[in-house]
């Protein structure tokens, strides 16, 4: 089967993916990686193809102002500036992703691609897959990834959403 993996963000967001891609490959499959530029080397030392997104995350994560919200704990901000980055480059990062799943079967994401993701698999009339690091929906084992203690359910639901609404 022929897997597109879409891994957007640092490298902490995106080395996961490349174990999966690794695996994946191993198991028969053909896996392309589509990541940010400054990970290529990192896919093409785990033998993935790889398929370049304009931008480098990691730059944002390390800058200055990134570091001093960091340090201050402010989620909202954090969000807030994260979102306008993503705003700034999700366009470029559609456009590079289209021609990178072109003749794929199956597209695979987790919470850094996931709406790149599902546009991209809905466009190509392809099966996605969603690939989570961390609980993104609550279950009874589990809470969201953005919820503390007990926030289940609709708790979930109406906390988190917001949040994310809230930053834009």
């Amino acid at each position: 089967m022929r897997i597109a993996i879409i891994a957007l963000g640092s490298r902490g967001d995106v080395q996961p993916y490349v174990a999966l891609g690794e695996g994946l490959n191993a198991a028969g499959h053909a896996v392309r990686l589509i990541t940010h530029e400054n990970f290529a080397p990192l896919a093409a030392a785990h033998g993935l193809e790889c398929h370049t997104v304009r931008g480098d995350v990691q730059a944002v994560a390390e800058s200055e102002e990134m570091r001093a919200l960091l340090a201050k704990g402010n989620f909202l901000a954090i969000t807030r500036r994260t979102a306008q980055e993503a705003k700034r480059a999700v366009q470029q990062w559609a456009e590079d992703g289209l021609a990178a799943c072109r003749g794929v079967e199956l597209i695979v994401a987790g919470i850094g691609g996931l709406f790149i993701g599902l546009a991209l698999a809905e466009k190509l009339d392809v099966p996605f897959m969603q690939a989570y690091l961390v609980p993104f929906t609550p279950t009874g084992a589990f809470p969201a990834c953005c919820c503390r203690g007990r926030c289940r359910g609709w708790a979930a639901v109406s906390t988190v959403y917001p949040i994310a609404w809230c930053a834009r």
